[in-house]
């Protein structure tokens, strides 16, 4: 290794030649019975788990806790930032990396994974990262991996210790990793950006159609506060009773089938397009659309038939707790048949579909509704019975112009989103692999989003 820190070549070197000098720089998580049901509290050292590996990096929610006197005792599972995190059991291939802005100063890795710390004066953490993720680092990383039972990676440690790969000058490694996490980094701004957005799009759905503010502040004789004089006028001053309890005088409870038409088109044997830009229910996330997989008609399939267009909201009917739904903004795509889609019966309840199918308590209904131990699912017919609040179609008009603004910022924000992670994953296994320089690499991205 004192040649690889001087030499402006690639060499090629092992993980376990590079594992930081820390005891336990590679270390499994603890047996489950170490960590028990019992043990988790609160707040406290989070538990890394797959879930939090499903993302760039690290997916900082949905963590379980730990005491700090049950993190030290089980210290040789600690990570702390800038260590790598990777499933060995489960879901294998997954690869997180703890960046330095993390949430909490450490973690424990669970059972199913493994830490990797490395030694910075001979790697960069982020560059081993990047490696793993390449298509030659997953392979690499799966050599041993057995898919028999539970898949897992077999003698996790020793595997993994193992896993070699060329490296270049401490220096280059830095520019590629510069490159790739500019690129992660606006990915991540982007997506960011989107969920304020539609963040606030949420939060005043529920004002107008879950709490009625503009219509309580009527109600009590004064202005709704931030509406227009023209918008505030459409609403109701007063209250009647429903079997909902208290709710706008004109106002009634029924179903989303009252706003929408249910799977309205599929392709058929007879009819379909040559060549499809298919969306499976893992390229659908919390509204979020990853790039869809193209297929030749012949090639596709047999569930991708749903067909999609601009305005429609997708809702996946199995697992619907995993929230596979978004708002279809970009033409020629054609969904799995998993999917509910839900059509506006007209451009103004575009916003207001989306938002109503797709709240906290609409997906909570789903996930309890779902039948089948091992492939819990509902009915389309189920998604188009989620009950709403219906309003007269001025209501509906005027919050569309409010926030259609927003959501369609939003969405230009994840399509921005999808364009740089093909852009990023074209580029890492060249960059990775020295196959393409930095300089190039940077000109290609300029070209691209300039």
């Amino acid at each position: 290794m004192r040649g690889l820190v001087m030499s402006s070549e690639w060499v090629e070197v092992t993980f376990d030649e590079l594992k930081a000098s820390t005891r336990q720089s590679f270390a499994m998580g603890p047996f489950g019975s170490r960590i028990k049901a019992e043990n988790f509290v609160t707040k406290g050292v989070p538990v890394i788990k797959g879930g939090n590996l499903n993302g760039n990096f690290l997916l900082e929610d949905n963590f379980d806790y730990l005491t700090e006197e049950k993190a030290e005792e089980l210290s040789s599972s600690i990570a702390l930032p800038l260590d790598l995190v990777i499933t060995h059991r489960g879901t294998i291939g997954q690869v997180g990396i703890i960046p330095e802005s993390s949430r909490y100063p450490k973690y424990v890795v669970s059972q199913s994974q493994l830490k990797l710390s490395f030694d910075q004066s001979k790697v960069s953490p982020y560059f081993i990262y990047y490696f793993l993720r390449s298509p030659e680092g997953q392979r690499r990383l799966l050599t041993n991996a057995s898919q028999v039972g539970v898949p897992a990676i077999a003698q996790a440690l020793t595997s993994t210790r193992a896993i070699s790969l060329s490296l270049p000058h401490l220096s280059e490694q830095r520019a590629i990793v510069n490159v790739l996490l500019t690129l992660d980094n606006r990915i991540e701004h982007n997506h960011a950006l989107a969920a304020n957005l539609e963040a606030i799009a949420r939060r005043l759905f529920k004002s107008w159609f879950v709490d009625f503010d503009p219509v309580r502040a009527k109600a009590a004789g004064e202005k709704p506060p931030g509406l227009a004089d023209d918008i505030a006028a459409l609403f109701p001053d007063r209250f009647v009773e429903s079997e909902l309890g208290e709710v706008p005088e004109g106002w009634r409870l029924e179903t989303l089938a009252s706003v929408a038409r249910l799977n309205p088109e599929a392709w058929t044997t007879r009819k379909h397009p040559d060549e499809i830009h298919y969306l499976d229910l893992s390229n659908v996330k919390d509204g979020i659309i990853e790039a869809p997989t193209r297929f030749s008609w012949e090639e596709a399939p047999s569930r991708a038939r749903r067909v999609l267009e601009q305005g429609d909201t997708i809702i996946g009917t199995v697992r619907p707790g995993n929230r596979s739904f978004a708002l279809i903004d970009q033409t020629w795509l054609t969904g799995s048949t998993g999917f509910a889609v839900l059509r506006p019966a007209s451009n103004a309840e575009r916003e207001y579909l989306y938002l109503a199918s797709t709240s906290d308590d609409a997906i909570e209904r789903l996930a309890h509704l779902a039948d089948g131990a091992a492939y819990p699912a509902v009915r389309p017919e189920v998604v188009l019975a989620t009950e709403a609040i219906i309003t007269g179609k001025k209501i509906m008009t005027a919050f569309s112009s409010v926030i259609k603004g927003m959501i369609d910022r939003a969405s230009v924000c994840k399509q921005e989103a999808n364009v740089l992670a093909a852009i990023r994953d074209l580029l890492l296994p060249r960059l990775i692999s020295g196959k393409l320089r930095v300089e190039d690499a940077e000109s290609i991205i300029e070209e691209v989003i300039a």
